[in-house]
């Protein structure tokens, strides 16, 4: 189902029950609600509808670099509106999925934007940060799909490119 395009306003009555802090709404409700990944500039509406909801924590996250870059700029104003809301960013998570690239000029772009998330995640006085949890740069054979799960005999299959160096 494609994400929603007409938004409707949270309930109010939602907002008379607040969930105990240490259940968080994770980011697919944006993501679910806005596209993947939903605009970084709709961030302190997603904070409201979630604290109209109920929730007094919840994820956030940047995307790729154009989001994470774009929440990074962003910070000041959505922990203002994370402290308007009285909400909590116990975690922001930092997706970059070549952060294990086989390549170390892309690994250490990509480090370089793990880095930007971390303070990102301070600054939204977050207590930690998640990463995507990137592969290795597996080497499958040239006909088997890229998808999110590979099935034990896949892996199997799957090794690492001659060429790697983690240290480079």
């Amino acid at each position: 189902m494609p994400p929603s395009t007409v938004h409707e306003p949270v309930p109010a009555a939602a907002a008379r029950h607040r969930f105990d802090p240490r259940i968080v709404a994770c980011y697919l409700y944006p993501i679910t609600r806005y596209g993947y990944p939903p605009p970084a500039e709709g961030t302190e509406r997603y904070i409201e509808e979630l604290a109209g909801l109920g929730f007094r924590s919840i994820e956030l996250e940047g995307i790729h670099a154009p989001h994470l870059q774009a929440m990074h700029r962003m910070r000041g104003e959505v922990r203002r509106a994370l402290d308007r809301f009285e909400v909590a960013v116990p975690y922001f998570c930092v997706v970059l999925p070549r952060l294990a690239a086989a390549d170390p000029t892309t690994r250490a772009e990509n480090l370089a934007l793990f880095e930007l998330g971390c303070e990102t995640a301070r600054d939204l006085g977050a207590t930690g940060v998640l990463d995507n949890g990137p592969l290795p740069p597996y080497a499958f054979p040239g006909d088997v799909p890229i998808v999110r799960h590979y099935d034990e005999d896949v892996l199997a299959s799957a090794g690492l490119p001659s060429s790697l160096d983690w240290a480079g």
